[in-house]
């Protein structure tokens, strides 16, 4: 233990400051980019969570956390949700899949919104994707101010069906 401590009082001595500094400049960049690698690893990671809906077989695939869940739909025990929630904000959007019996399953969107016409989009989304799936609509109806949006937007063929 002696002989470490006087090699390495002996290599300090050796060690310009200068040096020390490029040294903890080399080391404070190499830890740097490692928590950068880390970060964008954790962001690809995070991006893959969420839902793969298959119109065809008429079910949900769940991804989250690198695992995939697979769940069929009964038309019968599942619904289509629309829930609108305050924030600090404004109110978040969710539509969210919903059985008949253990409630959400499953949040598929969420927007934070402040806007009556993100509401009423919401609300259509949530129709035309029931509608898509065969599955009954469930959850709050659209709320009167958003409902007067969608009557004064223009056409659009985007948003048609």
């Amino acid at each position: 233990m002696l002989v470490s401590v006087t090699i390495g009082l002996k290599a300090t001595a050796l060690v310009s400051d200068r040096q020390l500094l490029e040294i903890f400049l080399l080391g404070l960049a190499v830890l740097t980019a490692g928590g950068m690698v880390l970060l964008m690893r954790h962001r690809a990671r995070s991006r893959e969570d969420g839902c793969e809906i298959d119109f065809a077989r008429c079910h949900i695939d769940q991804h989250e956390q690198g695992k995939v869940v697979h769940l069929p739909l009964d038309r019968q025990a599942h619904s289509i949700g629309f829930h609108l929630e305050p924030h600090r904000s404004g109110q978040i959007v969710r539509i969210e899949l919903r059985h008949a019996r253990r409630g959400t399953i499953a949040s598929l969107t969420a927007l934070e919104t402040v806007k009556s016409q993100d509401v009423a989009r919401m609300h259509q989304m949530a129709d035309r994707l029931a509608e898509r799936l065969g599955l009954r609509r469930s959850g709050l109806p659209l709320p009167p101010l958003a409902q007067k949006s969608i009557a004064s937007a223009p056409a659009n063929s985007s948003h048609s069906r």
